[in-house]
């Protein structure tokens, strides 16, 4: 796997690894890993990764969406 992205900051890290053989994704967010994504699939999920930490660390204002967090 090589490393594309890569937020390592605590309390969670943030990284996106790219499978050389197959050229699938695996985005990695505190302990959840989520594997064998298709470019799409991963960019999806690396965005849910970083706004939600972003919500987390007080940075976006997200009143009427923060039941979705």
């Amino acid at each position: 796997m090589r490393v594309c992205f890569e937020i390592d900051e605590k309390p969670w890290s943030i990284r996106l690894e790219q499978n050389e053989t197959d050229g699938l994704f695996r985005v990695t967010y505190g302990y959840q890993v989520d594997d064998a994504l298709t470019y799409v699939d991963a960019a999806s999920k690396l965005g849910q990764a970083i706004m939600h930490r972003a919500a987390c660390d007080g940075l976006i204002d997200d009143e009427e969406g923060a039941e979705n967090v």
